[in-house]
């Protein structure tokens, strides 16, 4: 995502972005700090879909031309000439013992790796929206909502539902603390954002220094407040490629003037 340095009035960029920039003369600029929340890395759900998209075409080109309806019929005519041979024999019970556990074993296989990918997707959708109503709050310290391993105050109350049921249709859903959906989860999600700004355990992830707030692990007044983070002047920072810019300003470097 890339930002304008210099903007004539706020309307010109996304509500959720507004708070980024600050007043200059006539007009705004990019302020000097920023945190920027690192994105979610999904190479390993595209490799997973890629994966499952692969095995689907190999299995296309592989019957590729076959008549459907002729092959079914060729199907249960093999199987009904193996069955009587079978029965004559004495093995079709324990041929069709051995068929159905290994289509059982098949299924439960694809139907755990569908659920795992299913849980994947779903916990990003959750992140990706509690990121985007935190931002847009002004938040600063992203991992204090969202921890990284899981858990946090606000996964519990905020998860993925099917609307309509059996639609394949996913949306986010908030639900208070005795477990009641909210009518309108857009506002809901920003009211437990919002509660969660004026609570005493997770204030501090609003403030840029860290300090303050029982919710900021090893948190201590005056400290980190531009710790290891470097400033360069605003004619070298213009000089940059876009790249170089963002990594500036996601470290925590600042700008003089």
């Amino acid at each position: 995502m890339k930002f304008k340095l210099r903007i004539a009035k706020l309307a010109d960029v996304p509500e959720g972005h507004r708070n980024f920039y600050q007043q200059d003369g006539e007009g705004f600029r990019l302020k000097d700090e920023i945190e920027i929340p690192d994105q979610e890395d999904t190479t390993g759900l595209r490799n997973n879909r890629d994966s499952i998209l692969a095995e689907k075409n190999t299995l296309e080109q592989r019957f590729a031309g076959i008549d459907p309806e002729k092959a079914r019929k060729a199907l249960k005519l093999i199987e009904d000439q193996e069955r009587q041979r079978l029965e004559a024999t004495g093995q079709f019970e324990a041929l069709k013992k051995s068929l159905e556990e290994s289509h059982a074993t098949a299924v439960s296989g694809l139907n755990q790796k569908l659920s795992r990918v299913s849980q994947q997707l779903q916990a990003q959708m959750v992140d990706s929206a509690v990121t985007q109503a935190f931002v847009s709050a002004g938040g600063k310290r992203l991992k204090l909502i969202l921890p990284e391993g899981g858990g946090g105050p606000v996964r519990s109350r905020v998860k993925v539902v099917e609307q309509p049921a059996d639609s394949g249709q996913y949306v986010i859903q908030v639900f208070d603390a005795a477990g009641n959906a909210a009518a309108d989860p857009s506002k809901a999600l920003g009211s437990l954002i919002s509660e969660l700004k004026g609570s005493e355990d997770y204030g501090s992830a609003w403030d840029a220094t860290g300090a303050g707030g029982s919710g900021a692990p090893g948190g201590k007044s005056g400290q980190g407040a531009g710790a290891g983070k470097s400033t360069i002047k605003r004619g070298d920072f213009d000089a940059l490629d876009p790249a170089a810019k963002m990594d500036h300003i996601k470290s925590g470097g600042t700008i003089s003037d």
